[in-house]
């Protein structure tokens, strides 16, 4: 479903893809002063492939969704700076804004996933944010999400 129309990526946008699909980078379960992790990067999946990887500001990736149709479910995973996958505990969640919810909306599946569901023909961005105890912790930057038509 998903077109990669940027054919642009970094060396530090593959080695966090790699972490988080390959587990080498553990997981971030404490950060530099053994209390929270740090966020710095996510990893948005269909069925264990990454359609959308963030590094910092870098976005890779967007989700494509067929007019009248709706994204299979995607899981958010949120990457540490050792490159692991944080591991959310019952007091964390994320947060997913549309910028325009007459393009697409995001519909919550469980703490961490969700399906976005075609409103029209277009395309807009949405942010993910993880919150810790209701507070935002992290926010990505802006990513694509289109809505297309049968001939596109």
């Amino acid at each position: 479903m998903r077109r990669n129309r940027s054919g642009r990526g970094s060396w530090i946008g593959a080695l966090l893809l790699a972490a988080v699909i390959g587990g080498c980078g553990g997981d971030d379960s404490s950060g530099p002063d053994g209390n929270d992790p740090v966020i710095v990067g996510l990893a948005i999946r269909e069925a264990g492939v990454t359609l959308v990887s963030v590094d910092g500001s870098q976005v890779v990736g967007s989700v494509d969704i067929p007019e009248n149709g709706s994204s299979p479910v995607l899981t958010m995973i949120f990457v540490g700076e050792n490159g692991g996958q944080i591991q959310a505990i019952a007091t964390e969640t994320m947060n997913v804004t549309v910028a325009d919810p007459s393009i697409a909306e995001f519909d919550p599946q469980t703490a961490f996933s969700g399906a976005f569901d075609a409103v029209a023909l277009g395309e807009t961005t949405f942010v993910v944010q993880f919150l810790r105890d209701g507070a935002v912790v992290y926010t990505s930057p802006p990513i694509r999400v289109s809505v297309f038509g049968p001939s596109e």
